[in-house]
């Protein structure tokens, strides 16, 4: 909860988190492992908001100093761009290919053979 304290993020959203990651968890016959229920928090976080991503992972991963949040921001960086296609400035995607124009010649002489 506190990692996503003062973030875009409603109760309603943490307890949709907290419900599948329990889903998730049902096949275990004994105790869950701390450190299985902390990686899928992680992985949920960082589909979620980066921010709170980095600060579950901080407090889990025992961050000791600033390398290592450096460290976790750029392999969170590295995978967003893998994952987010490329943006143009005012928006949009770069890779999207615009609809072929009809050219003038072409609306010309359908005119033309309908006359």
């Amino acid at each position: 909860m506190r990692a996503c304290e003062k973030r875009p993020i409603g109760a309603d959203i943490i307890e949709r988190i907290i419900s599948e990651i329990e889903y998730e968890l049902q096949d275990y016959l004994m105790q869950v492992p701390s450190r299985v229920i902390g990686e899928k928090v992680l992985k949920k976080l960082k589909e979620l908001d980066d921010v709170a991503y980095i600060r579950f992972a901080s407090v889990y991963r025992q961050f000791q100093d600033m390398h290592g949040f450096l460290k976790e921001i750029d392999g969170l960086k590295k995978e967003t761009k893998k994952t987010e296609p490329e943006q143009h400035p005012r928006g949009g995607r770069y890779n999207v290919q615009p609809k072929p124009k009809k050219s003038a010649s072409k609306s010309k002489s359908k005119i033309e053979s309908a006359a």
